[in-house]
């Protein structure tokens, strides 16, 4: 998932210790995963570093997001 907008996400939830929530300012409405992609190409990532670029979400995480957040690029990781 695109680093910015998990920032964004997590800065704009203000969660208590009674495990609620409020939203504490705007923050983006969309997952741009597009913007980690190389220009013409839909499967190569652009030479990105990990928690500074992009960041790794479990599946259960960004399962929700997605559905709450409109994501036109969901980019997933195969595991062998």
């Amino acid at each position: 998932m695109e680093r910015g907008f998990w920032d964004e996400w997590c800065t704009a939830l203000a969660i208590t210790n009674d495990v609620k929530y409020s939203i504490k300012k705007e923050h983006k409405d969309t997952i741009d995963n597009k913007s980690l992609m190389e220009d013409m190409h839909q499967f190569r990532m652009k030479d990105l570093t990990y928690k500074q670029d992009f960041v790794l979400l479990p599946k259960y995480v960004y399962y929700p997001l997605s559905k709450w957040y409109a994501c036109e690029k969901e980019i997933t990781r195969t595991v062998i």
